[in-house]
């Protein structure tokens, strides 16, 4: 027992402290008029993350992009029948590029819900900068489903 008493004495020594709630992760959104997305993005990030509004008069801001072109998502069945239509979803573009933490605002089906939301999280971006940092955002996208 004694030869485990100094690991863990120093790995409590190390562990960070508990950190205050505004030590969350950063969230970048656009400053304008507050708009119902805005009030969305602030329900459903804002206890995990700490939402930022950047005024880009202020600050050189370069929006996430695509990293290649993307094609239109595969068709959806439900039941045999096609179901098309359109998806809008608030997602966080991460600094490296990742799309993560999807949430539907509107579809034009449910069903297209969770396609909708896979389909996003599988496409590479190239992130958001701010001043030459790449930098975490809040982005609106739009999925349009079509049927053949």
């Amino acid at each position: 027992m004694r030869s485990l008493a100094a690991p863990l004495l120093a790995l409590f020594c190390c562990w960070p402290v508990a950190l205050p709630s505004d030590d969350k992760p950063v969230l970048y959104t656009l400053s304008g008029p507050r708009s119902k997305l805005d009030d969305l993005a602030e329900q459903h990030y804002g206890k995990l993350y700490r939402l930022v509004e950047l005024n880009q008069r202020v600050h050189n801001y370069v929006s996430p992009m695509p990293v290649r072109k993307h094609e239109h998502p595969e068709p959806v069945y439900v039941e045999g029948r096609c179901v098309g239509g359109k998806v809008l979803l608030l997602v966080i573009v991460t600094s490296d590029g990742a799309v993560i933490s999807p949430h539907t605002v509107s579809a034009a089906d449910s069903a297209l819900a969770i396609p909708a939301a896979e389909y996003v999280t599988t496409k590479p971006y190239q992130p958001a900068a701010l001043d030459g940092t790449a930098v975490a955002v809040v982005l609106g996208l739009l999925v349009d489903f079509t049927c053949p």
